[in-house]
């Protein structure tokens, strides 16, 4: 970053600019030849990239499995294999944010089966590439989506029958608005293809590939 330091000193600050964005370029593993790539050029980039860095499977060692409401076995990712994954795409350039407040659902329909309800987390998961023609500097794509968690209590009793002084009271709602907030995030990355395998079934997936590659 010298070089560019050097730059704003002599006064030469579109140089900088573009010294800057080409940096960019080149650790997104965007080449930069000339002029710097327009709008549409950088959205076939965009995908491109999408499509070589995000695995088409997941790995085994990154599959979960839960037991869901009804006794049913289901797969999971974890966030953190989510977060992974878009960094080694995107870089540093996508970041996720809430849309709103948390929203607690308590209500007849989602507190059964002796659960308290459920919290719900509207998020958009955003991508950003480097660009000189935007005015804002990126060209984005973002996903919005939404997530939920259920709100975790305190058990009613202990093993022996006996009444315990918290039963049924939330545990933790900053915890349950994380989970939320991690079920949204792989939501919206799964809109990006991200562990598309797991969340729409792998013969799915290749089924899809075969028919169009």
């Amino acid at each position: 970053m010298r070089a560019v330091l050097q730059m704003e000193e002599q006064g030469l600050h579109d140089e900088a600019v573009e010294y800057r964005q080409k940096l960019a370029y080149y650790l997104l593993g965007i080449p930069v030849d000339g002029e710097m790539p327009n709008t549409t050029t950088l959205a076939y980039q965009l995908l491109g990239m999408v499509v070589k860095n995000i695995p088409t499977s997941t790995p085994k060692q990154f599959r979960k499995k839960r037991q869901a409401r009804g006794g049913k076995q289901v797969e999971y990712v974890e966030v953190g294999y989510i977060k992974q994954v878009l960094t080694s795409t995107f870089g540093i350039f996508w970041d996720f944010t809430r849309v709103g407040n948390a929203e607690y659902l308590t209500g007849p329909d989602h507190a059964t089966d002796g659960r308290l309800g459920i919290v719900v987390v509207r998020g958009r998961l955003t991508v950003k590439i480097p660009t000189k023609t935007s005015p804002m500097g990126f060209i984005e794509v973002s996903k919005e989506s939404v997530g939920e968690a259920e709100i975790q209590r305190f058990a009613l009793v202990d093993r022996n029958g006996k009444p315990l002084p918290n039963g049924g009271k939330a545990v933790n709602m900053g915890d349950d608005e994380k989970a939320a907030e991690s079920d949204a995030l792989k939501r919206g990355a799964s809109y990006f293809g991200i562990a598309a395998d797991v969340y729409w079934g792998k013969d799915a997936v290749t089924a899809y590939d075969e028919a169009f590659n």
